[in-house]
């Protein structure tokens, strides 16, 4: 009896091993934030990119965005903020890190009169032994 106690505990122990390592890594993320536009420009679309790392903290240096195939490498500022502007229109972004797994934006609309506030939150990639 107490060694089928054994082997049932050493079965429950080896299954919870492979459960937790193959659990699912999580995924960069983004939201979309739009305000009404209070700067002296208002004939272009103004946005701002907020860049956040896997540990939380503001992301300051390269990244890569694609916007509607155009590539630009944004200059971030300490905070982790990018600040530029669109003209009008419905764009699609792309964000790459290196060893973070990639942002991709739906549709997004800019709007004259309107701040457009991405925050993208970025999740590592896990780094595996061949």
């Amino acid at each position: 009896m107490q060694k089928i106690i054994r082997v049932f505990i050493l079965t429950v122990f080896f299954t919870s091993l492979v459960h937790a390592q193959n659990k699912a890594p999580k995924k960069s993320s983004y939201t979309v934030k739009k305000e009404p536009n209070t700067s002296g420009k208002k004939d272009k679309c103004m946005f701002n990119i907020k860049f956040i790392g896997a540990d939380g903290t503001p992301h300051k240096s390269g990244a890569r965005l694609i916007i509607n195939n155009d590539t630009i490498f944004p200059k971030i500022d300490a905070q982790g903020n990018y600040h530029s502007y669109l003209p009008q229109g419905k764009y699609k972004i792309f964000a790459f890190v290196p060893y973070w797994q990639d942002v991709v934006t739906d549709s997004i609309t800019f709007k004259k009169n309107e701040v457009t506030t991405i925050r993208m939150k970025f999740e590592a990639i896990e780094i595996r032994k061949h």
